[in-house]
């Protein structure tokens, strides 16, 4: 189980203490209504809609990419990055999570197409434990752009992502007119050549649940932007057959630029699952706080996110065997494993208990787990 850190979740609190249940649980409702519609992207018409959604988004945001980011540790622990650059960030719950899994990086950027989105999250990563968080740079930009500027966020100042030392932290406002009073300042000067469009070379580049809410003609290019200067780029997407198409096509575009697939694939091949028979994706529990079952209605203390994802870098790749893919078929004596192998096939693999080692390893085993 994935759950924030102290000091987001003391930060979410503090965010959502200026509303009302009500308020929070009828934004909420009018959030997963657009998503449930079709709605390419959050619409944010006032504070309580940022409020909700980071609420409602964040915690799953960031266990998702945690996941992700833990195996792509694996594969190379030799890559420590110092810098990070994220691509439609939201609220920040992806570059959260990689100062949870390198907490050396020093240096942010952060990019986000609404204002009161932006204000949000700079009032959130105000108190983090990490100076990088607290000293990130924003900027608004739309990824669907075909002209790649962006702005520079009101009360960031413009970072040199390769000097992380010019990295100064920022204020946080206190009161519930916050969100709003700072999306309104976040106009400003268009983007000079090290925009937010990816022309920073960063050692890390995110991009969490974003392609879903570009035009298909803008996906591509933005995966090629970001891409193209970093050392590795992890895309997460919502676990569905959606989802996994975006990601497929992005892990397609990141091997054409050079990059080695880190994780969840053990190869470099193409996607041997067959479309529309079914689609690579995993799940990660994380548990719910009693304010976000009561917005959600939810009686559960915890929820299963899933998620489609893939890492690729120009890290070389430490083997970590096969992918297992499925939930392991546990049963009296045996254990059943669908994997996704090194030399690019899917199979079956059975393990029993005269496999000794090996049937124990089985046992213990999680799907998205490497094997052996």
């Amino acid at each position: 189980m994935i759950s924030l850190p102290g000091d987001l979740n003391d930060a979410l609190d503090s965010l959502l203490a200026g509303f009302s249940q009500r308020e929070l649980t009828r934004a909420v409702e009018r959030l997963v209504g657009r998503y449930r519609g079709g709605v390419p992207g959050p619409v944010m018409r006032s504070p309580v809609d940022v409020a909700a959604y980071a609420a409602y988004r964040m915690p799953a945001t960031y266990a998702a990419a945690s996941a992700a980011m833990r195996q792509a540790a694996l594969a190379a622990p030799g890559f420590l990055p110092r810098t990070l650059a994220d691509a439609g960030g939201g609220t920040g719950a992806a570059a959260w999570a990689a100062t949870g899994i390198w907490p050396g990086i020093e240096a942010i950027e952060i990019t986000e197409r609404d204002p009161a989105v932006i204000a949000a999250g700079r009032r959130l990563a105000a108190g983090a434990a990490s100076a990088a968080l607290r000293g990130a740079s924003w900027h608004r930009a739309d990824l669907a752009s075909a002209s790649g500027r962006s702005e520079i966020a009101s009360g960031s100042r413009r970072s040199d992502i390769a000097s992380p030392s010019r990295h100064t932290g920022i204020g946080s406002p206190s009161r519930r007119s916050d969100i709003a009073s700072a999306s309104r300042r976040a106009e400003v000067a268009a983007s000079g050549p090290r925009s937010a469009a990816g022309a920073c070379a960063a050692d890390l580049v995110t991009m969490a649940y974003v392609l879903g809410e570009l035009p298909p003609d803008a996906r591509d290019r933005a995966v090629r932007r970001f891409a193209a200067g970093a050392g590795t780029v992890v895309v997460v997407e919502p676990g569905t057959p959606a989802g996994h198409a975006r990601i497929t096509a992005a892990r397609d575009t990141l091997l054409a630029l050079g990059m080695t697939t880190l994780a969840p694939c053990p190869h470099d091949a193409a996607c041997p699952i067959v479309p529309g028979g079914d689609w690579c994706h995993f799940a990660v529990r994380l548990p719910r706080t009693p304010l976000h079952r009561r917005i959600k209605r939810a009686s559960l203390g915890f929820e299963d996110e899933k998620f489609s994802y893939v890492v690729a870098s120009r890290e070389r790749r430490t083997p970590v065997g096969d992918r297992i893919v499925r939930h392991p078929a546990k049963r009296d004596g045996m254990v059943r494993l669908r994997l996704c192998g090194g030399d690019g096939d899917l199979r079956e693999e059975i393990v029993s208990r005269r496999d000794g080692d090996a049937y124990r390893a089985a046992r213990d085993a999680a799907w998205g787990d490497p094997w052996p």
